[in-house]
């Protein structure tokens, strides 16, 4: 769980029981989810922070302030650049017979998701530096679909001949790339076309509870991995770019 933090900027002295100063909300969501919204009253633009983290209590190392951003790449991110991938080319007129894709997966995050991409590629290659989580998805997918997925812990000739790469940091490719790269680190590739995702849409329940001037990617980041909403890991960007 999390605490998501409100500030209101007041006139005047800041009045000399603390504890008026801060009170909390319990926001209630699926099942036994949930996440506090506390207020906090500002006098003179001195944001109380030490009463704040103390009123936290054991949520004082989940906070999220106001218009806090986060710029690292996050697993729900990658998560979301996946399942857009996906839509994209499930949507994409060009036959799949002339379509092989490679999945780079660094935290082993799509082993349950990858049979998505099944009907939509002739073939299909993973690099994985934990390879071995990728066995039994492997097997189960050749058990059930009869294709074969190959598998290596970097880059290898057997992705060369993929035309279309997922890799939520495009580092990873050669400089001589030519196909088409489903990124979140855009990096100069002469020879190939990149795609990123923008816009993060949250499911109506949970936007009409974002607070206020919180960052809409730094809260579903909370919901998805403080309070295990799991549905957000089936989300996909609002848009993709070139």
């Amino acid at each position: 769980m999390f605490a998501a933090v409100r500030l209101i900027h007041c006139k005047g002295r800041a009045p000399l029981n603390r504890k008026r100063l801060i009170t909390s909300e319990k926001i209630n969501l699926c099942g036994d989810a949930f996440f506090f919204v506390i207020t906090a009253r500002v006098y003179k633009n001195k944001i109380p922070c030490k009463e704040i983290k103390k009123y936290a209590g054991r949520y004082a190392s989940s906070l999220i302030f106001p218009e806090s951003k986060s710029e690292a790449v996050s697993e729900l991110d990658e998560i979301r650049l996946f399942n857009s991938s996906v839509l994209f080319l499930s949507k994409s007129p060009e036959p799949a017979d002339n379509r092989s894709v490679c999945v780079y997966d660094r935290n082993s995050l799509f082993c349950e998701h990858l049979e998505k991409l099944i009907p939509l590629a002739s073939s299909l290659h993973v690099i994985c530096p934990e390879k071995e989580k990728y066995y039994s998805a492997a097997e189960y997918i050749l058990r059930e679909y009869g294709a074969a997925v190959s598998v290596s812990a970097e880059w290898s000739g057997v992705a060369d001949f993929c035309n279309n790469v997922i890799a939520s940091d495009s580092n990873i490719l050669p400089l001589g790339y030519r196909g088409r790269v489903f990124t979140l680190k855009r990096r100069t590739l002469p020879f190939a076309r990149l795609i990123s995702g923008e816009g993060i849409i949250l499911p109506s329940e949970y936007e009409k509870v974002l607070p206020e001037k919180i960052d809409r990617k730094v809260f579903a980041e909370a919901l998805y991995l403080k309070c295990g909403i799991k549905e957000l890991g089936e989300c996909a960007y609002e848009r993709l770019c070139y």
